[in-house]
């Protein structure tokens, strides 16, 4: 309860406590991924049997005596889900000396809360929980009921971790605004951003009666009836599961791009999650990989039918993640029965809009240098995880510092009976969809001017600051046709940029030296991304999208993500070759010869070279005493390389400023 009441400190007039309507159902039975099963051991699955499949039901239960005891057609749509996903269960060996074995069973899963009338995720937790064991080798054999016994052991303090994790940190609120007026059948709320509502969020009041946010303003928001009806005076809200200032931060959705194979995306995504909790200016949307099982398995158990089920909308913006495999590499010491291991992790993100816009782009680090005295030492896989979370929080920290999604109001212009927008920064993109709102002043007390959605338009060409639109859609039964004075909101626009030309990646880095960096080309496009030399686009990313979408994780296929034509793609292209080492007595250090370059190529990865502009430094190594192994100097040179890449490349992209684009 204490938790309870620090919450209610910070809450506005707009929040209040999770009103007892709002249910748990936890569902029966253990969910994973297409993508989870080649990281799933068939021992641990062989291992599962009857008990462990009701294991977390009975565990939620003993921990929520409050959850509902059934989802039914009166409860459904204040009834959230709760769904246990396991993404990951391996078994890793060390042989000894003595012919016993080290055994590591690590297994991954989360607790997913969903709303599956509305495809909405409450709330998501991942654990991971590595049993380690030294058996003997018959023991330790394939088939071995010994490992057997553990996996499940492992599966059942896991579940009971996962299941305390959430009782203590899920303290959720309800959400609620005010029904003030109408305009055209849609009712306008006086609760918007400042309460934590987004567009495509769904409200329900005590009735059951239920609207779909069709756009939000900062102290105001406009919903269409989905079901029911809506009457001047009535509260509407949603559950939220964070504090006020939580609750209030703009919403992204994770794309993994890029992911050692031993981190499960769910893990990557919680690990982020939480760091961005406290650090970041947006929060993550969670995504349950596992949705479309959900709901079969909701059909089965309950008198639902599918009709009764939706997916949820795809938020405005997306962060696409690359997580990197950290280099690590143990050098000895000035004592015989000593060592230093170092682990280096290194994490790239960008924000991006639906359209592929990157909006903003960085990255993080972090290294960890471990005693190892007689052999002793963390296990490398655990040290690994931590290096990764580490970087996530120092990249956390800094879209902390450097984040604003601001966006960019567009006046619309229409005459004879042609509509077109101003758009000065080339915000809007040709194929797009976008939403024209009216203002119709203030309603019912609330502070600012109401905004109200009345046609969709698709943007056409784009001259000279201005883009052409055409009617697609209309919004509202008998909606009047689009006038001068309407506008276009455009959610995160980067503006301000010294050139409207667009650009987008070649697709391929250029090896010129001696060595390699595998990854280059992304890592270097996130750092040209930073740069702010011209908009970015993430081409492909549509594509990426619609994949995502279609895969069964709980959002709706409807998808406008169209691309822009970038008028240059950026090739990077690096050149890294070794040199004399640097050596005394003491130590010895790999010194290497590094130009970074980027070039801007017109009419695709073989076209002509517009702009190039590069920068080159000579990078003396970490020095490394006699003795170290020709593997370790490799891992050490490699993340000595990538360290100074992180340092060079900003500098070569930024230099293309100077270039007429």
């Amino acid at each position: 309860m204490k938790a309870v009441a620090l919450l209610l400190l910070g809450l506005s007039a707009g929040t209040a406590p999770a009103s007892g309507k709002f249910q748990f159902y936890p569902l029966h039975g253990i969910f994973h991924s297409r993508e989870a099963t080649a990281k799933l051991d068939p021992a641990f699955l062989a291992a599962l049997g009857p008990a462990e499949h009701a294991r977390f039901e009975a565990s939620f239960r003993a921990a929520y005596p409050e959850a509902a005891p059934a989802l039914r057609e009166s409860n459904r749509r204040r009834t959230f889900v709760v769904s246990l996903q396991v993404s990951r269960a391996s078994r890793y060996d060390v042989p000894k000396i003595n012919g016993n074995v080290d055994v590591f069973l690590p297994v991954t899963a989360s607790l997913h809360f969903t709303n599956v009338v509305t495809g909405e995720v409450l709330f998501a937790t991942t654990r991971t929980y590595i049993k380690t064991v030294t058996l003997a080798s018959r023991e330790a054999a394939p088939g071995s009921p010994t490992v057997a016994g553990l996996y499940a052991e492992t599966f059942r303090e896991l579940v009971d971790e996962l299941v305390a994790d959430a009782r203590a940190r899920l303290d959720p609120v309800s959400v609620r605004a005010t029904v003030r007026g109408s305009w055209k059948g849609l009712a306008i709320l006086d609760g918007g951003r400042d309460r934590g509502f987004v567009r495509g969020d769904t409200v329900v009041d005590a009735s059951g009666n239920e609207l779909r946010l069709v756009s939000v303003g900062r102290n105001h928001a406009v919903g269409r009836v989905e079901l029911g009806a809506f009457a001047e005076g009535e509260p509407f809200e949603k559950l939220a599961p964070r504090t006020i200032s939580g609750i209030r931060k703009p919403r992204v959705l994770p794309v993994m791009e890029e992911l050692p194979a031993w981190l499960p995306a769910e893990t990557a995504e919680q690990l982020f999650s939480d760091a961005l909790a406290a650090q970041g200016p947006v929060s993550l949307v969670p995504v349950n990989r596992t949705f479309a099982d959900v709901l079969r398995e909701v059909a089965s158990q309950t008198d639902l039918s599918q009709e009764k089920l939706r997916q949820r909308d795809l938020p405005s913006h997306f962060l696409r993640l690359h997580v990197l495999e950290p280099h690590s590499y143990e050098i000895p010491t000035n004592l015989e029965w000593a060592t230093r291991r170092i682990t280096d992790a290194v994490v790239f993100a960008e924000i991006v809009d639906r359209h592929g816009r990157v909006l903003h782009a960085a990255h993080g680090r972090d290294r960890i240098e471990d005693e190892i005295t007689r052999g002793m030492a963390f296990d490398l896989a655990a040290r690994k995880e931590i290096a990764v979370k580490n970087a996530l929080l120092d990249l956390a920290k800094r879209l902390g510092r450097e984040l604003k999604l601001e966006g960019a109001e567009l006046p619309l212009v229409a005459e004879n009976g042609a509509a077109s927008a101003k758009d000065p920064d080339g915000l809007l993109v040709r194929g797009a969809n976008v939403q024209v709102l009216r203002n119709v002043g203030k309603v019912g007390g609330i502070p600012e001017q109401v905004l109200v959605p009345v046609w969709e338009m698709a943007v056409g060409g784009s001259d000279s600051g201005t883009a052409e639109l055409r009617p697609a859609l209309a919004l509202v039964e008998g909606a009047p046709s689009p006038r001068r004075g309407d506008v276009i909101l455009v959610d995160g626009a980067r503006s301000g940029l010294p050139t409207r030309r667009r650009l987008g990646p070649c697709g391929v880095a250029e090896k010129l030296g001696a060595l390699d960096v595998p990854g280059y080309e992304p890592l270097a496009m996130n750092l040209f991304a930073a740069s702010g030399v011209a908009p970015y686009f993430a081409t492909g990313f549509g594509a990426r999208l619609a994949a995502f979408v279609t895969s069964g994780n709980g959002f709706a296929s409807g998808l406008d993500a169209a691309e822009p034509a970038v008028d240059f793609c950026v090739q990077a292209v690096h050149r890294i070759d070794p040199k004399e080492p640097d050596c005394d007595r003491k130590v010895c250090a790999d010194v290497t010869s590094l130009k970074l370059t980027f070039r801007l190529r017109e009419g695709g990865p073989s076209g002509e070279v517009k702009a190039r502009r590069g920068a080159e430094t000579t990078l003396r190594g970490t020095g490394l005493p006699p003795g170290t192994g020709a593997a370790a100097r490799s891992e050490a040179l490699a993340a000595d390389v990538l360290d100074q890449i992180l340092k060079v490349a900003p500098a070569a992209a930024g230099a293309l400023r100077e270039e007429k684009l």
